[in-house]
């Protein structure tokens, strides 16, 4: 599992922690509207992703696309 430090949202898989995190490092959010922020389930869910049942996010698409490779290749 990882959870946000900031937010403590929980994610499935590393991809989605790391995209569930925008803007720019380099500014404080609020203050600055690009400044380096977490997404918020509203967000998530426009991206597409879901909570599983034991509210970690992970995007349903993806784990499809994992699903038919692993097809693929056998």
């Amino acid at each position: 599992m990882n959870q946000c430090g900031a937010c403590h949202a929980a994610f499935r898989s590393v991809v989605l922690f790391d995209a569930h995190r925008v803007g720019k490092h380099e500014l404080d959010y609020p203050a600055h509207e690009d400044g380096r922020r977490c997404l918020v389930g509203w967000e998530m869910e426009e991206q597409g992703w879901t909570p599983d049942g034991q509210g970690r996010w992970f995007d349903p698409a993806r784990v499809e696309k994992a699903r038919e490779a692993f097809r693929s290749a056998a």
